[in-house]
């Protein structure tokens, strides 16, 4: 992994779900192995149960801080998409 970046999305429940946004250097990586991974290391609620999503860079400011206002959008936007019942750009578990 180069980056990683975390943010809460809208759950079915009312709820938040993490959906995590994935900078990585081995382009064969798959979001269930990912996913796998994870499962055995982190507390169930922190399973990132919103998706996994890879991205070519996380959005950052000129000072460094990563720009989650740009993933929440991205994220609406694979909302969308998966919606009209194109999922090819979302990596969802």
């Amino acid at each position: 992994m180069k980056e990683v970046a975390v943010i809460g999305i809208p759950g079915a429940d009312g709820g938040e779900l993490l959906r995590g946004y994935f900078e990585t250097r081995n382009p064969k990586l798959k979001a269930t192995e990912l996913h796998a991974y994870l499962y055995d290391r982190v507390a169930v609620d922190k399973c990132l149960d919103g998706g996994i999503e890879f991205v070519d860079t996380i959005p950052k400011a000129q000072t460094g801080k990563i720009l989650k206002w740009e993933l929440k959008k991205l994220s609406n936007e694979s909302q969308l998409i998966m919606k009209n019942g194109s999922d090819s750009n979302m990596n969802k578990i």
